[in-house]
């Protein structure tokens, strides 16, 4: 700054070197540090430099996402009535803090007094525009929940980078191999407009290029082209491919990695709380929650058990009847690893959303089958569709049964349903069912949830119409401050902001208008509620609130969780400890919570040393039901 510059106002300028004695008398007796972003930016920057003085964070961005405000301080501000942040003082913040290099050395500008004066008023600003925010959503804090989250972003996970190092250079050489095969028909496939024109001159007519359409052809080539005899339809599945292998952006996902790597092996400050609506948490970085899959046909622990290279993973592809790039998207979740000594246990609700779903809509058939851990409510579905006993063995029907449960809970209606089957290769035409029949079987075999959806909507309508309260499946709804808030079995509240009821098309026919209660996100455009959609968002709700309940109660009993991806727990412990925790760690889980009495929740848990879906040979497994062990033991 300026030699020999004042600053004007009333306030306290430190300049020294490291944090004010007040700061530092504040740390030393606990006081928490309100922040916006803290976690993305604030308690970083504060570990670099004073890592002997770190405080206890207090970030308000996920008080934000829970309150139904945009995740922007300035946003945040403006939709609660203030005034945002100051354009002038983002023009003097980013003149004062762009420096230049000049030979060896970094060298700041150093400004005028007028900038620097600018800057400090625009940082007391924020202070005052962040206290408003703190004092409007401090009741959404969840203390102990993100007490727990803090603690496993600041404590992270192991990272096996050789591995990663090693899928990034096959990625490479596969992606090159794509384009240099496609070069030779001369069309190139991360253009859209060119792939289509080249199909085109095949007699091929795609509507659509977008990833998901993609999928769906090549998971049903013989639904979508009407057989793959032809060499012409042929060729256009292997460009199709090319085109989802380019599509996947792998490579630049995996150098990301490195970037957020510590000297320690370890990745930390991945997880962002509240990242979802319904308060479940999202990733950032390394994309936790955005793994693919995989094929379950990979030899994974085989190909992972030495050195990986193209022609291992070529053999163990052709083994597993499944393309390079789904060979390679299957390898990038196990890049999470537990350094020596120690191991990964994996533990995850079963089939949660379908037990919700039945849970809050009362739905006590599906329910008691859930309950029964010698019953399959996946070969109960499909019993009731074929009208005779299915069981595992008949792994076609019941695969139908399995799509139904999964995925007809939220209202899905037979067009999607069918879609979702070919992505997902089931074939309904040779399971001696139409779209039709199933989805309307469903609907008939579970007429309570069916009620639920529109019980839903109802009470949404009513809520907003009368600003009465009103009650459905297990949920208190209200009208507060202009809002649709939604009281959940836990406590916890769902905020729909600015809620209204308007006239909009129908999902089912878009020439009939019905009303509907709207909404405005957090992202700023407005987004319509109906009966299913309600039911996800508290099914999904509740599940997270399961979730975080039981992470609260392990992180307690000191085990040290450093996941929490979508419905599963993952926690680093030392292998002798390993066989014991994960017996500990499915009761807890299953045991629920003091308000879900009823809710039959079943756990199914191993151990491994990488991240994985599924146990590898010699793994601890474990399955719980309610509290009580079902059944464990080492995996033949």
């Amino acid at each position: 700054m300026p030699r020999g510059y004042v600053p004007s106002g009333d306030y306290v300028f430190h300049g020294g070197v490291g944090p004010p004695q007040p700061i530092i008398r504040a740390i030393d007796a606990g006081a928490a540090f309100v922040a916006h972003n803290a976690e993305g930016f604030d308690a970083r920057v504060w570990d670099s430099l004073y890592p002997d003085h770190a405080p206890a964070w207090y970030d308000t961005i996920p008080c934000c996402r829970a309150a139904g405000l945009p995740a922007g301080l300035d946003a945040a501000s403006k939709a609660l009535g203030g005034e945002g942040k100051s354009g002038d003082g983002s023009r003097a913040m980013r003149l004062l803090t762009q420096a230049k290099v000049v030979g060896d050395s970094v060298v700041y500008p150093i400004g005028t007094g007028v900038l620097w004066d600018e800057l400090i008023r625009y940082n007391l600003a924020d202070v005052s525009e962040l206290e408003r925010i703190y004092l409007a959503t401090e009741r959404y804090g969840e203390s102990d929940v993100l007490t727990l989250h803090s603690e496993v972003n600041a404590r992270g996970f192991a990272v096996d980078l050789a591995l990663t190092r090693a899928l990034r250079d096959l990625w490479s050489k596969h992606q090159q191999d794509s384009r240099a095969a496609a070069n030779t028909i001369r069309v190139d496939i991360t253009k859209p407009h060119a792939v289509k024109r080249w199909l085109a001159g095949q007699g091929i007519i795609v509507p659509s290029l977008e990833r998901k359409r993609v999928e769906q052809m090549l998971a049903d080539p013989d639904g979508f082209f009407g057989g793959t005899d032809d060499p012409k339809i042929l060729a256009a599945i292997s460009i199709l491919r090319m085109r989802a292998d380019s599509q996947r952006a792998t490579v630049g996902k995996l150098d990301r990695v490195f970037d957020c790597v510590d000297a320690d092996g370890r990745a930390r400050y991945v997880f962002v709380a509240n990242g979802a609506h319904t308060g479940r948490a999202s990733s950032r970085d390394i994309q936790a929650h955005n793994f693919p899959r995989g094929n379950n046909d990979l030899d994974t622990e085989g190909l992972l058990s030495g050195a990986l290279d193209w022609d291992t993973l070529t053999a163990a592809a052709s083994k597993a009847s499944c393309s390079i790039g789904d060979a390679l998207a299957t390898l990038t979740r196990p890049i999470i690893t537990a350094p020596d000594g120690r191991v990964l246990i994996t533990c995850d609700f079963a089939s949660i959303e379908a037990r919700g779903m039945a849970w809050i809509a009362g739905e006590q058939r599906m329910l008691d089958v859930f309950a029964d851990p010698t019953q399959c409510v996946y070969c109960d579905m499909a019993s009731r569709i074929y009208g005779e006993p299915v069981t595992k063995r008949d792994k076609t029907r019941r695969t139908v049964g399995k799509e139904l449960v999964l995925g007809c809970g939220y209202q899905m209606g037979v067009n999607r349903f069918a879609n979702e089957c070919k992505l997902k290769g089931v074939d309904l035409v040779a399971a001696g069912v139409t779209a039709e029949q199933a989805v309307g079987m469903y609907r008939e075999a579970n007429p309570a949830i069916k009620a639920a959806w529109y019980a839903l909507n109802r009470t949404a309508l009513a809520t907003v119409k009368t600003q009465q309260m009103g009650y459905a499946c297990k949920c208190r709804f209200a009208y507060v401050g202009g809002a649709l808030v939604v009281n959940l079995p836990s406590g916890r509240d769902l905020v729909y902001r600015e809620a209204r009821v308007e006239s909009v098309p129908a999902k089912w026919d878009d020439t009939q208008m019905i009303e509907a209660v709207t909404f405005l996100k957090g992202a700023g455009y407005r987004s319509q509620l109906y009966g299913g959609k309600l039911a996800e968002n508290i099914v999904q709700a509740i599940c997270r609130d399961l979730l975080f309940h039981a992470g609260v109660r392990a992180s307690r009993e000191g085990i040290e969780i450093v996941m929490h991806v979508h419905d599963e727990l993952v926690a680093e412990v030392h292998e002798a400890d390993a066989g014991a925790l994960l017996l500990r760690l499915c009761i807890i889980m299953s045991e629920g919570a003091p308000w879900s009495k009823g809710f039959p929740i079943g756990v199914e848990g191993f151990t491994c040393k990488r991240y994985v879906k599924s146990a590898w040979s010699d793994s601890m497994e474990c399955h719980a039901v309610n509290g009580k062990i079902i059944k464990h033991g080492r995996k033949k």
